[in-house]
């Protein structure tokens, strides 16, 4: 595909650099149809952050959003940082809830 240097105008009027593939001004950072270069389209539940396709639900290097890092002893459930390790309802893993009651420690419901 036919990739060149351009200049756009963004909705206030602000110019920003971008690229131009087939004759069209895009962001190879975040846009979805041009991820990281022309023509890399990112699959339906993926976005383009920072110019490569990432699951926001699940990517603890963008969680919720592009470039919002989880803490090294959490992971990316649904979006949000959780601990796996005493979260009761991501015990052990993602959307793993521990029964009415029951604690999570350890990574186990009702560890005693």
């Amino acid at each position: 595909m036919n990739q060149i240097n351009c200049v756009s105008v963004d909705k206030a009027g602000h110019t920003k650099n971008s690229t131009c593939c087939n004759l069209r001004c895009v962001h190879l950072q975040s846009d979805r149809k041009n991820c990281g270069l022309c023509g890399f389209v990112c699959r339906y539940n993926k976005v383009c952050c920072g110019g490569v396709c990432v699951h926001l639900q699940s990517d603890r290097r963008n969680c919720g959003l592009c470039g919002f890092v989880c803490p090294y002893n959490k992971v990316c459930c649904g979006g949000v940082c959780v601990n796996v390790a005493t979260d009761v309802n991501h015990c052990g893993l993602c959307h793993n809830v521990c029964g009415q009651g029951l604690a999570c420690l350890y990574s186990m419901c009702d560890y005693a």
